[in-house]
């Protein structure tokens, strides 16, 4: 078994590194991961599978790796808060994928692919980006939105996303754009600073009442773990810890308010002696 470890202390990289994936030596700054021990070879295989299925479509492979990834390496939200977590997982055990998914402009990585934040570390922004938009136990949400990169580059850094049922009607609302079609990047930016808005405005939480998370059926899905076989869902979306989903009041509630600040905003505002205005429904 590999076991997950931290990387701790390291703030740069040699340029040797972020143009290779290699040339580095992290043995000083690796620490173990405290209170138990979590296998990564899953994690690791799904990741070269994920390589290998989307070799030359590298941005494609997210809404594949997202939910996978989520599913093999189950962490409580407490633990993948542990920057270290990822910059390890990154710098150590997936470099060559860090690499191959951001090679850079000049064929250089940025270095906060393996040392930043969630939204930034290439690992960590696929498992919480799949942790935040999972609908319960359905990985759907995941795939509609890693296929607009727009949401996990823009909505991840928005506190309001951690709103179980905003992130179900945003997600919702970008899946039926254009007739079914996914959004564009106007669109989607447009519903970002509706909820954005919406946020600074109101007090989110008091529209509905958030689902908190079901603790009893996250632990056990992390007692799940021992034994997972990442082959078998390779070709089939795997489930995700077994939580009610958000119900469909709180759903179209916040859907109501996103199409009212939406509507409200300046672009799609009517203007006398005006061009057509951007269109974002």
């Amino acid at each position: 078994m590999k076991k997950l470890r931290e990387l701790v202390g390291v703030t740069e990289l040699p340029v040797s590194f972020l143009e290779t994936a290699a040339g580095f030596d992290p043995s000083d700054y690796v620490t173990e991961f405290p209170d138990r021990a979590i296998d990564v070879e899953p994690l690791i295989n799904v990741i070269d599978e994920g390589m290998r299925r989307f070799t030359e479509r590298s941005e494609e492979s997210d809404a594949w790796l997202a939910p996978r990834m989520h599913h093999v390496l189950r962490l409580t939200r407490r633990e993948a808060a542990r920057r270290g977590v990822w910059a390890w997982l990154a710098v150590v055990a997936a470099p060559q994928y860090v690499h191959w998914r951001f090679p850079g402009d000049s064929g250089a990585t940025a270095v906060d692919r393996f040392l930043g934040r969630e939204d930034k570390n290439a690992v960590g922004r696929l498992w919480w980006g799949a942790e935040l938009m999972r609908d319960g136990g359905d990985y759907g949400p995941v795939a509609v939105g890693f296929s607009m990169q727009d949401v996990p580059n823009t909505w991840m850094r928005l506190d309001a996303f951690h709103n179980r049922a905003l992130v179900q009607a945003s997600l919702e609302k970008l899946r039926l754009y254009n007739g079914g079609k996914m959004a564009t990047s106007d669109q989607v930016n447009a519903v970002a600073k509706a909820v954005n808005t919406a946020a600074r405005t109101i007090l989110i939480d008091a529209v509905t009442i958030d689902v908190p998370l079901d603790s009893a059926a996250t632990e056990a899905w992390l007692e799940g773990s021992d034994g997972i076989d990442e082959t078998t869902i390779y070709d089939v979306v795997p489930d995700g810890p077994l939580e009610d989903a958000v119900s469909e009041a709180c759903v179209t509630e916040f859907t109501r308010l996103l199409d009212e600040v939406v509507a409200e905003m300046p672009a799609n505002q009517p203007r006398v002696g005006a061009g057509p205005h951007l269109d974002v429904p």
